[in-house]
């Protein structure tokens, strides 16, 4: 205890305060008299310190005038289903031989094998000036449509571009006389004067279409890719003149107008059914296995199967074809299902190497199972998944018994992709 009070003593011995104590007598330090310069109040009231400015608003009281309000509510609408596009990040992206047009994480385009049609559509999203990409389901060609953000004082929001390409063709459509209409079983979206989307028995989104055509006022259809085409889109043609072709005055419900005419050369129909799917007739005698990055099935220009690096299944597959003569195909409404043909009828005959799926036509039913999807299916065997709409699934269950298929027949691999073709094994 006596040490650690001698260590504090010590320690105040040596402070400033100590030092200053402890000075001898008849010392006195000088004192300082500083004093710094009157500063002038400033004029004008004084503000208490705790009080913070406020700025005037941007927007004066009630908002903004009835015209601009009216003008930036109709501007402001923006679709919630568009995919936004960053143009400074498309790019295509080379993805197990196949080659996708990417937007940041958004595919905006699969391209497959083929990389000169990734360019090309790399070209025109840039060339065009793309900000936002849309489509609806369902449609032949596909129906899908980008849209440019104008940032004008008067046209803020989402506009058809006006921009145009060296690669695309434009075909000029009759915007006013765009509408649905039923032939024969199926809803197409005409302009009066030709058949420009067939949506099948999707009325509801063959009228969407129609309802979109209209608020963007499109009024031509660009085309990408001859003679098969790569890339569709509708588009605003600037300072055209768009006249209706005389086709567009007739009443659009006459059964046999020119529209419906070409409407029926691309259709399927079966009897008592009418319109089951769009067909896509090719040359037989231009069938090819042929190798780039992956193994591809052609015909002339068409691509019908990527077998990726399975060229056994490749080759099987062509062996097939060519034995049944298969020559066409129908897409199924939205099962994504193509329902191969041989002169209008489906193969005839098991074919060699096979994996065979025998059933009776009358067993054949569509069930629905637990996560929502439809599947084909024969007793308790499951065929084809349908996805999720029933319809499609009842128009693939009436496709096999007017054509009285009683056989699936497989090809490849079930863990890295089978093909499955629904034929007449007795």
């Amino acid at each position: 205890m006596r040490i650690r009070l001698a260590l504090i003593a010590s320690l105040f011995s040596l402070s400033p305060l100590a030092a200053q104590e402890t000075q001898p007598a008849g010392f006195s330090r000088p004192a300082l008299n500083l004093k710094l310069p009157d500063v002038p109040e400033p004029a004008g009231p004084s503000r208490p310190a705790d009080t913070l400015r406020t700025l005037p608003p941007l927007i004066p009281p009630g908002g903004l005038p009835p015209e601009l309000k009216k003008e930036a509510s109709k501007n402001s609408e923006i679709d919630p289903s568009l995919q936004k596009i960053d143009l400074s990040s498309v790019t295509i992206q080379d993805k197990f031989g196949r080659f996708l047009v990417t937007s940041g994480n958004s595919v905006l385009r699969d391209c497959g094998a083929d990389r000169a049609t990734a360019q090309t559509v790399l070209m025109v999203i840039q060339q065009m000036g793309f900000t936002h990409h849309g489509s609806i389901a369902g449609a032949n060609p596909p129906f899908e449509y980008w849209l440019v953000e104008d940032q004008s004082m008067a046209k803020k929001g989402l506009v058809s571009s006006e921009a145009h390409t060296k690669t695309s063709m434009m075909i000029p459509i009759n915007a006013e006389g765009i509408h649905a209409k039923k032939v024969s079983g199926a809803w197409i979206v005409t302009d009066g004067g030709r058949v420009l989307y067939n949506f099948g028995q999707l009325e509801e989104n063959a009228r969407k279409a129609v309802e979109v055509l209209k608020k963007y006022g499109f009024n031509a259809l660009g085309i990408v890719g001859q003679p098969v085409p790569i890339m569709t889109y509708p588009t605003k043609a600037a300072g055209s003149a768009i006249t209706a072709p005389a086709a567009s005055r007739q009443t659009p419900n006459v059964p046999f107008d020119p529209e419906t005419a070409r409407f029926l050369q691309n259709g399927f129909f079966i009897p008592q059914v009418g319109y089951l799917g769009h067909r896509k007739p090719f040359d037989l005698q231009q069938l090819e296995l042929k190798r780039g990055r992956e193994w591809v099935m052609l015909a002339g220009p068409m691509t019908l199967f990527n077998f990726g690096s399975d060229e056994n299944t490749g080759r099987q597959v062509l062996r097939a074809f060519q034995d049944w003569h298969v020559n066409e195909y129908v897409e199924i409404g939205n099962t994504g299902y193509r329902l191969f043909l041989a002169a209008s009828r489906v193969p005839n005959g098991r074919p060699f190497n096979a994996r065979s799926i025998d059933f009776r036509n009358e067993d054949l039913k569509v069930v629905k199972d637990k996560e929502d999807h439809y599947w084909l299916q024969a007793g308790s065997t499951q065929i084809l998944d349908c996805g999720k709409s029933d319809k499609d699934a009842d128009l693939l269950l009436t496709a096999c018994r007017y054509f009285q298929v009683d056989c699936a027949a497989k090809y490849g691999n079930p863990r890295y992709g089978e093909h499955m073709f629904l034929i007449r094994a007795r």
